[in-house]
């Protein structure tokens, strides 16, 4: 210092320092919010070393180089030294948390009786940069996921950012159970029944029913009176799964011959017995009987006592014709007759019957007139010739019968000996 008379002042000596070190601008590392983590993270890599704090908003320091649970926001990230020198702020962003898709709607197709897989179709979300998954580990940008065996699926979304969304438990059941084509037995129209029947012997059990048209369905195991045709049988169970079907045909009625025309040639005075000729019905096949048991190919029976008989005629198919009843007469009542020596016809024998009251509302009368005592036997056939009565008498020439017999047609056999008689006599 110099005063105004020129003198100066010992020196007081003054050191001027070099500026004070501000930090560099830090070097940061962001992590953002991920699909489960809310919050980011920001960490200093640099600068770092003794005395070096750290500021995200300019007024609190910390000597951690991370600060963490950080919302979506700017953040000015700041170094300050132990000169209190503060570096020029790094701007950081912290993001918003990335949206996670909501769990998936879906609709499940289940298996049916014919398609033995299901799919699963998406219905929400959707959109662009929506992706799907049934295994989380494959995805697709499809909604429908199809040819899908019997399992537990779990259906989840990720979007573009690669967030997945929670699980949504879909089930895809076993295929339905489709029941065996049945096993049917039929019972074909016969000679005397025009209509068949089919019944399923299996499967069965509860909850099963059957149908021979595809559309009627019964419990009932047999299918009655059904006409001529071809039928597809099939088994629907409690799910509605129908069987294949199995083919059952009724066939048509076998045809039942016609009636037989017969001819009869009755004993005469030099032949004791009679025949019977069929005309008709003949061919392949048909085969004859006088008495319902026996029956032959030929057209004649020969050497036939006298009486009833029930002509009918048999097909190949086993069907056999109403009955033609025909009488063989006895030897007739001339041949009783004898000549004398001189030529002269003498009568050596009588057997005469007489039947009154016929038609009857009651009892017939025979009236016997014969020169013999030998016993007499009358039988009484019905129209079909099968023998409803029988009677024996030794000495009554007057005799009543068929007062118990119903209204209807009947053939009265009287024979004595080798003498016989057949009339025909109504019932009223």
């Amino acid at each position: 210092m110099k005063n105004t008379s020129g003198c100066i002042s010992i020196a007081t000596v003054v050191v001027v320092n070099a500026q004070l070190t501000v930090p560099a601008a830090p070097t940061v590392a962001v992590t953002q919010p991920t699909c489960s983590v809310v919050t980011g993270s920001i960490t200093i890599s640099a600068p770092t070393g003794t005395g070096l704090t750290y500021s995200i908003n300019g007024t609190t320091y910390q000597s951690g180089v991370t600060f963490t649970g950080l919302v979506a926001n700017s953040y000015n990230v700041k170094v300050k030294n132990s000169s209190g020198c503060i570096s020029i702020a790094t701007v950081v962003v912290v993001n918003a948390q990335l949206t996670v898709p909501a769990a998936p709607t879906v609709a499940v197709k289940q298996p049916t009786c014919s398609v033995a897989t299901g799919s699963i179709t998406i219905s929400a979300p959707t959109g662009t940069g929506l992706t799907y998954s049934i295994n989380g580990t494959t995805y697709q940008s499809g909604v429908t996921f199809t040819g899908l065996v019997a399992n537990s699926y779990n259906v989840k979304v990720k979007n573009s950012s690669g967030c997945i969304s929670i699980a949504t438990v879909v089930v895809v059941n076993a295929q339905l159970t489709v029941p065996v084509a049945p096993t049917v037995a039929v019972t074909q129209p016969t000679c005397s029944v025009a209509t068949g029947s089919i019944t399923i012997s299996a499967p069965t059990g509860t909850g099963l029913t059957y149908s021979i048209n595809g559309t009627t369905y019964q419990s009932g195991l047999t299918f009655s009176c059904l006409a001529t045709a071809c039928y597809n049988v099939t088994v629907k169970n409690a799910s509605g799964c129908i069987s294949n079907a199995t083919l059952a045909v009724v066939n048509a009625k076998p045809t039942v011959p016609a009636a037989p025309t017969v001819a009869v040639t009755q004993p005469t005075c030099s032949v004791a017995t009679g025949s019977i000729t069929i005309s008709a019905p003949t061919g392949t096949g048909l085969t004859y009987s006088i008495n319902g048991t026996t029956y032959q190919s030929g057209l004649t029976f020969s050497c036939l006592a006298t009486a009833c008989y029930n002509v009918t005629v048999k097909n190949a198919s086993g069907c056999i014709s109403i009955a033609k009843v025909v009488v063989v007469n006895p030897i007739p009542t001339s041949c009783n007759l004898a000549r004398s020596g001189d030529g002269e016809m003498i009568k050596t024998d009588e057997f005469a019957v007489v039947l009154a009251p016929n038609p009857s509302f009651d009892n017939f009368g025979l009236q016997i007139k014969s020169e013999s005592n030998e016993k007499i036997t009358i039988q009484i056939f019905n129209i079909h010739g099968r023998l409803i009565q029988k009677l024996d008498s030794n000495t009554q020439k007057d005799i009543f019968c068929g007062s118990e017999l119903s209204s209807g047609l009947y053939y009265i056999e009287v024979s004595q000996g080798m003498k016989r008689k057949v009339l025909k006599a109504q019932k009223l």
